[in-house]
């Protein structure tokens, strides 16, 4: 039985972006093993970012972006900056990525192959699949994490970003094709009689922010997502609904649907399920890539990749890196905190930031590659109160809630 230097669970895009980073460092002399579930590879999913960081797919970018806006309570906030958006469908970012693992004789990728067991033993790691035994010195586990059964105890936060969205033609031309929306939260304002809830049940409440994310790619042509932050998913029934008032408020007309993207990405401060081991590592949605305040992930995978790649050439296993720094921490907590607290000023939180912070630093801020500098001005830009309140004494708040729960029931 052949022992891998390393076996990578899971082929898709943190998986692959890791056996590309091997070898273009001229990694020849690692032998890897790609474990992968399906048994080809589709248009699954795909990614949007600013371009804040060189990465190995540009030639996959389908579309960028120069400007992006904002809209709430009536208003139109337009951004621009000297970073794009852009933006990268999986067919393209696969196509590009399996071409040098088909062509490396130390890369094999195995489709078709469902991990049953990983089994760590003293000097190496034994994995069963339907298809037999498969063994490693290392494992880089990439397969995700099931994030809608988790809990959350104060001051940590659980929340999730869930969206559906539709690639549609349309009648009538109502995209503007130049601009990403990257928030409508007008869009969102029709939720709760989607719902088929009041403002009196609910004291104006929703389950979540909601919220339209527009990528155009002509004047009739869109990929329009109906977007959510909050601790539970919703029935699709309700993301369906939202999408068709949207596109009737636009008098878009007849519309043909071409495609369709469902997802739920973690929004959490809580530390993944599974920590590292001697032998096994997390990388991608599994090992904490997504962005906690934002979701945003295919940059943070990059990094993730990168780093890890070094190591395994190094022979440095021990050293696990950290990928976001702890000011990027305890920022996206306090943030995911007062948004829990107060979830009714979340698009009005969302509104400032785009409206009067530097493009560029927020963009800077949201890509976890920002100054002391950058993280001052997105600083000045939010009410102070409800932010101290939250990032300075949250475990005070939570003695004090403890202790008022203890008197009302005496």
């Amino acid at each position: 039985m052949q022992l891998w230097d390393a076996i990578v669970i899971g082929a898709g895009c943190a998986g692959l972006t890791l056996v590309n980073e091997l070898i273009n460092r001229g990694g020849g002399r690692v032998r890897v093993l790609l474990l992968e579930e399906r048994n080809e590879y589709t248009n699954d999913r795909t990614w949007g970012f600013w371009n804040t960081l060189n990465h190995r797919f540009e030639n996959a970018v389908s579309y960028r972006w120069p400007s992006w806006s904002v809209h709430y309570a009536g208003e139109v906030t337009h951004c621009r900056g000297s970073y794009q958006y852009q933006y990268l469908r999986a067919e393209h970012f696969y196509k590009l990525a399996l071409a040098p693992v088909s062509s490396s004789s130390k890369i094999t990728l195995k489709l078709g192959e469902h991990v049953q067991t990983v089994q760590e033993e003293e000097d190496l790691v034994r994995i069963q699949t339907h298809q037999g035994t498969h063994v490693g010195r290392y494992v880089i586990d990439t397969r995700p994490i099931d994030q809608q059964n988790r809990n959350a105890k104060y001051p940590d936060v659980h929340w999730l970003q869930h969206f559906l969205g539709w690639k549609v033609k349309t009648e009538h031309a109502c995209f503007q094709s130049k601009q990403v929306t990257l928030m409508d939260f007008k869009g969102g304002e029709d939720a709760a009689e989607v719902l088929g809830v009041s403002d009196k049940e609910t004291d104006g409440a929703l389950p979540g922010i909601p919220f339209i994310y527009v990528l155009p790619f002509s004047s009739t042509e869109a990929l329009v997502e109906i977007t959510w932050f909050g601790p539970k998913v919703l029935a699709k029934s309700v993301y369906r609904e939202q999408l068709q008032r949207y596109l009737q408020r636009k008098e878009a007309g007849k519309y043909e649907i071409i495609e369709q993207e469902y997802g739920v990405l973690p929004m959490s401060t809580l530390p993944t399920t599974t920590q590292p081991t001697r032998r096994i590592r997390r990388l991608g949605l599994a090992g904490g890539a997504a962005r906690p305040s934002t979701g945003y992930a295919f940059l943070a995978i990059q990094r993730q990749a990168q780093r890890l790649a070094d190591q395994l050439l190094k022979g440095d296993w021990e050293n696990f890196p950290d990928y976001y720094s702890t000011q990027s921490r305890l920022l996206d907590a306090t943030f995911l905190r007062v948004l829990q607290e107060n979830p009714k000023r979340g698009p009005e939180l969302f509104w400032r930031l785009f409206r009067y912070a530097n493009p560029d630093a927020l963009v800077r801020f949201l890509a976890d590659t920002a100054s002391l500098k950058d993280l001052w001005e997105i600083a000045t830009c939010l009410p102070s109160g409800i932010f101290l309140k939250q990032s300075l004494f949250p475990n005070f708040l939570q003695k004090k809630e403890m202790e008022t729960t203890q008197i009302q029931g005496i």
